[in-house]
């Protein structure tokens, strides 16, 4: 009675939409991105060290740079982390409920976080807005621009936000199958 899953995801869409294939690129390119401002923060808090322990004096904003940069790295990799299904799930009870179960549950906890994400991203887009139009500057003695992690955090939230849609999508559908797998089944 089990129905392949791996092929129903790829039945639905999965990645053979061209459309879904090209926001998938999306998806890794601004993880991607989000893997270099990692490395970028390292390679700051490595000369911030090394400053302090090399000639005495701590580089000037290093840990206001790490904290802008810690923004591209959380919410640039947010979507693709939700793709990848690489987020903290608790399956307690998850694992005694049946597939169909699964897969409505699935599609409850992606619209609700479609959801948080829509109220999220205008939020966000609108600081944003506000912050690039101002050219908002990190008080300090380095003046370190905010309005790049404004719009990183923005763009990443309406990224995941656009990937809770389609993992809710997806999850309905897959209920729907399991339904109609079943009652072909019991008709059998």
């Amino acid at each position: 009675m089990e129905i392949d899953i791996e092929k129903s995801h790829h039945e639905i869409g999965h990645s053979t939409s061209p459309t879904l294939h090209i926001f998938e690129r999306i998806e890794a390119v601004f993880c991607t991105i989000g893997a270099v401002a990692l490395a970028l923060m390292a390679v700051v808090l490595g000369c911030g060290i090394f400053s302090r322990y090399l000639f005495n004096s701590p580089l000037p904003g290093v840990y206001d740079i790490v904290q802008l940069l810690l923004v591209w790295v959380v919410f640039l990799s947010l979507s693709y982390t939700q793709r990848e299904k690489r987020h903290i799930r608790v399956e307690i009870i998850l694992r005694k409920l049946s597939e169909r179960a699964n897969h409505i549950m699935d599609a409850l906890a992606t619209a609700l976080g479609f959801l948080l994400c829509i109220f999220m991203a205008w939020q966000s887009l609108e600081a944003a807005w506000s912050s690039t139009a101002s050219q908002e500057y990190w008080p300090g003695l380095l003046r370190v621009p905010i309005y790049p992690s404004k719009i990183a955090l923005a763009l990443g939230v309406v990224i995941l936000g656009l990937r809770f849609g389609i993992d809710t999508v997806r999850s309905l559908i897959l209920f729907k199958r399991i339904g109609d797998h079943q009652r072909k089944l019991s008709k059998d």
